[in-house]
């Protein structure tokens, strides 16, 4: 496997974020409390009892709460616009024949929420949500905003009748509505009760992100203190869309601590989004920087960005006909070959990774009218109909700046636009 489709992994990993944003934002503590009618024979009402003892043991104060009480407690936690907490994550993704597994953290704070995924032979990924806005960042890279900067070039699509996030949300208190108190387990010392959709019937897919007629399922579950506080949820998503190659992907919360003071803020530094309309790759750059028009060619693609200082990226998107595999050192002695004819002094190539695809690099030097400016070339190939080129060119003297420029663009650059 030479990448793990970024889309999906997208989809489940912010399913969790969305999780808590429906819970925060979508829903409210008095409409939760309805979703199960308590049995006659039993109370929601938190009961006290005081336990004497003649040992030298301290006497213990235990609240306990029914089913129905323990269920409605947990829904009504989180919803609360104060609920705050942090918790350790797991998760583990199936592609194919291919198992990967990771960590990481999270916090939260009302509907504020930071999470970092650390997944085996990936970049680490970072999204704090601040006000329903998401922000993003790779293995460290800028912080990108998920909402997508304008693209006065790209064709404008007519929205549906009824928009993707007003399905969620109905598909989501659906969701709530049909939880249960599904019964207890022991987990060392403490008894926690279960609580999911009833045995057989999964969630609602649309609840979770994913699109009406994509061919997923979901499954949720969690555990409850018998206080009806949060230890665990466990998200399964098995998603079938591309038949080729399934895709099943865990994550569990534990959660460590709740009710404690938790800050989250947005970003000081955000960059911007772009995709490319003609070759429907993302890439982000910082809010100053200009995004030419793009360019066709007969079998490429061209895109220019422009920064204050007098940077230039640009990016082709080539395309192979027949698909198949290119040989990189070929491709990027190409490219020598062409420097070297313009009068470049060309350093040599080194190895590199664009996200988890292997390339190639190679920077040099030139004269213009300006003066001695460097360049940063990286070829990479990201399936068998397209190799990708990025040049960054700068003044000479700050070869190590525009180096590490580069590697944040790249940093958040995706082929598939995050579609």
């Amino acid at each position: 496997m030479s990448r793990l489709n970024s889309t999906q992994l997208r989809l489940c990993w912010r399913s969790f974020v969305l999780i808590l944003a429906l819970f925060l934002v979508g829903c409210g503590a008095s409409e939760l409390t309805e979703t199960t009618e308590p049995e006659a024979s039993t109370t929601s009402e938190p009961t006290t009892t005081s336990t004497p003892t003649t040992t030298t043991t301290p006497p213990t104060t235990t609240t306990t709460l029914d089913a129905t009480g323990v269920l409605n407690a947990l829904l009504a936690s989180f919803a609360a616009p104060t609920f705050s907490a942090r918790a350790d994550l797991a998760i583990e993704v199936s592609v194919g024949d291919v198992v990967l597994t990771g960590s990481g953290d999270a916090e939260i704070a009302g509907d504020s929420s930071y999470m970092r995924i650390a997944l085996d032979g990936f970049p680490t990924e970072e999204i704090i949500t601040v006000g329903g806005v998401d922000y993003e960042s790779s293995d460290e890279g800028p912080w990108v905003v998920e909402m997508e900067a304008e693209d006065p070039f790209a064709e404008q699509t007519v929205q549906g009748a009824a928009p993707l996030e007003d399905l969620k949300l109905v598909a989501f208190l659906k969701t709530l509505g049909e939880l249960e108190h599904l019964g207890t387990v022991e987990e060392g010392d403490q008894l926690l009760h279960r609580i999911g959709l009833p045995q057989g019937r999964g969630a609602d897919p649309v609840a979770f992100g994913y699109e009406p007629d994509d061919d997923a399922t979901v499954e949720m579950t969690m555990l409850a203190t018998p206080t009806g506080l949060p230890h665990e949820i466990r998200l399964t998503i098995d998603d079938r869309t591309d038949s080729e190659t399934p895709f099943t992907m865990t994550m569990v919360w534990t959660f460590t601590e709740t009710g404690i003071p938790v800050s989250i803020s947005q970003p000081d530094e955000v960059w911007l989004t772009h995709t490319a309309s003609e070759s429907g790759y993302s890439i982000a750059h910082p809010q100053s920087w200009e995004v030419d028009a793009a360019q066709s060619f007969d079998g490429y693609t061209e895109n220019r960005y422009y920064g204050l200082q007098g940077e230039e990226l640009v990016v082709w998107a080539n395309e192979i006909v027949p698909p198949g595999r290119v040989p990189l050192n070929d491709w990027l002695d190409g490219f020598r070959d062409l420097a070297v004819g313009d009068g470049f002094d060309v350093g040599n190539a080194v190895e590199y990774e664009v996200g988890v695809l292997p390339a190639r690099k190679v920077t040099y030097t030139g004269q213009d009218e300006q003066g001695t400016f460097v360049g940063v070339y990286v070829v990479v190939q990201t399936d068998t109909e397209t190799v990708f080129e990025f040049l960054l060119f700068g003044d000479a003297d700050r070869e190590a700046e525009i180096d590490g420029l580069l590697s944040e663009f790249l940093s958040t650059f995706d082929p598939e636009g995050g579609t």
